[in-house]
């Protein structure tokens, strides 16, 4: 799996800038300091060289961008052309206070790495003739405000050619191969997407590296509700193909049930989604018998046998977190139509299924396997739903209230990705105070997971109490149990999901290439500096 907290650093320093009126503050800033500190013929014409480099900087990016397809919106592009021209201002430095001052004439082309790798990773179009003749055309108004000096014209043009030329060395690199994966062309997508804001550009990329894969959703009709359970796992992220499908899935069903799964079967695109979710199974009937559980000490198995179908819902005492879709098969071995739920209800970061695990929760499908359930005469129901979003929970509590000749129990789905304990169990206490056997249950959404620098992977917590609390009170109040019918249907559907294979390849591409890149980029950024002042100083 790709590491959470790597990912969302990465977006968190690359994709958030500060609003318009803090880069002009900083603007002004840096312009007054860097004409201080370089003023040595009249603070008046280092502020006006930069202010027109400046200027100049934020024209050619705007119209280039444009031209090159760049996903930067104009507040992105104002701040990088404020980051340029600090850099150009740090060259100035440099060439007046440790080198010569004829040499601030080349000191945009000091810039000529970081420009052109921007460019590359943040544009659909991209060339390296666009920042060579950005960097020419930025000559005249650089010449305008330099001093004299002979042959400034070839040392500002030879080196901007070797800062780009360093520019090519670097995406050269970055073009190896992780598995099957290009890192540069999977990065610059990913980029893309981020900043543009759509997902097909990267879905279209994922979708090379996919495979197929059959799998089964089970659709339950409790009455008028329908709960999908899709084998399927809801991820990875924000609005890419599976973290599209809780939503979706609650667009045309009542509740949604995080079957047995993983993120290799995360669906690779919309399309892949809505395959999922249009599913049409033929359903049978079945007879409630009443629910009963098993617990270890890891896990506790809420079983619902019906007589066509048993609902299993695993819950974690401590922790949980995906549990994979080799489950399923262990409960075929005991159960007739087993359905497979992930509670996913006890957050703990950094959790992994151990074999322990597995082998506690066959222990305990083979322990549910040999009780006889005790049958039901008479079987209500009753549904609810609510709107809801915060933080952390995606837009959606259900409640499915059920009586088994008096016997309630209750499904309370929370649309969120994981939950703290502390929350589930304060629930759980409050089903308890209505008479009501609660299964508190979240859906594994992802479309929160790195939706923002200060959002990125949060569980449901103590935090939303109050609103869930509410919710069930009403529900509570106003619940009018009667006797339905339930159904069960289960359909196969073929659709491309990411697969083990694509998480190694992005994992070996994070081991293999971001430590080495970012190194690499740093050392090629200091020797576009170093080049530019060798070169000129030799030229000049």
């Amino acid at each position: 799996m790709i590491d959470q907290n790597i990912l969302e650093k990465f977006y968190s320093k690359i994709f958030s800038v500060p609003k318009k009126r803090v880069s002009v503050a900083i603007g002004i800033t840096s312009i007054v300091l860097a004409s201080y500190l370089n003023g040595i013929s009249g603070k008046s014409f280092f502020a006006m060289r930069y202010f027109f480099i400046g200027l100049a900087l934020l024209a050619l990016l705007l119209f280039f961008g444009r031209l090159l397809g760049s996903g930067f919106n104009s507040r992105r592009i104002f701040f990088f052309a404020l980051f340029m021209l600090v850099l150009i201002e740090i060259a100035d430095v440099i060439a007046i206070h440790l080198l010569s001052p004829e040499l601030i004439v080349v000191s945009p082309s000091a810039i000529a790495f970081i420009l052109s790798v921007a460019l590359y990773f943040t544009s659909e179009r991209f060339s390296y003739l666009a920042p060579l003749l950005i960097l020419a055309l930025l000559y005249p108004v650089d010449y305008l405000f330099s001093f004299s000096a002979p042959h400034r014209g070839l040392a500002y043009a030879l080196s901007s050619l070797a800062g780009v030329s360093l520019s090519y060395l670097f995406v050269s690199f970055m073009s190896g191969k992780a598995g099957r994966i290009v890192v540069s062309d999977i990065l610059r997508d990913f980029v893309l997407y981020w900043l543009k804001g759509e997902p097909g550009i990267f879905e279209r990329r994922i979708k090379m590296y996919s495979e197929v894969r059959e799998g089964k959703v089970f659709v339950i009709r409790v009455g008028d509700a329908t709960l999908i359970a899709p084998e399927f796992h809801p991820g990875p992220f924000r609005d890419i193909g599976g973290a599209k499908l809780v939503e979706r899935a609650l667009g045309r069903f009542s509740m949604f049930l995080h079957a047995a799964s993983t993120h290799a079967t995360n669906p690779s695109t919309g399309e892949d989604v809505e395959a999922i979710i249009r599913v049409t199974p033929e359903f049978e009937g079945a007879r409630a018998r009443k629910p009963y559980s098993v617990e270890g000490k890891r896990f506790r198995l809420k079983i619902y046998p019906f007589t066509t179908f048993t609902l299993i819902i695993i819950h974690g005492k401590e922790s949980i977190d995906d549990i994979p879709s080799e489950v399923r098969d262990i409960a075929e071995r005991f159960f007739a139509n087993p359905i497979v739920v992930d509670g996913h209800n006890a957050y703990a970061e950094r959790y992994e299924l151990t074999p322990e695990d597995m082998t506690e929760i066959y222990m305990l499908m083979e322990k549910a396997s040999q009780i006889s359930p005790d049958e039901c005469g008479r079987f209500e129901a009753y549904f609810t739903s609510a709107d809801y979003e915060s933080q952390s929970i995606c837009g959606k509590l259900a409640l499915l209230l059920m009586s088994f000749e008096g016997e309630r129990h209750g499904i309370l789905m929370v649309d969120a990705n994981n939950m703290d304990i502390e929350l589930r169990e304060y629930l759980e206490r409050v089903g308890k105070k209505y008479g009501v056997e609660l299964d508190v249950i979240t859906t594994d959404n992802h479309s929160k997971t790195g939706v923002s620098p200060k959002i990125g992977y949060k569980p449901a917590g103590m935090v939303d109490a109050e609103a869930i609390e509410s919710f069930l009170e009403r529900a509570m109040a106003n619940a009018k149990l009667s006797e339905v019918e339930v159904e069960f249907g289960v359909a196969s559907v073929r659709v491309t999901v990411m697969g083990e294979r694509f998480f190694k390849d992005v994992d070996a591409a994070f081991k293999n290439y971001g430590e080495r890149a970012m190194y690499l980029f740093i050392l090629f950024s200091a020797l576009n500096y170093a080049l530019t002042f060798a070169l000129s100083s030799v030229i000049i």
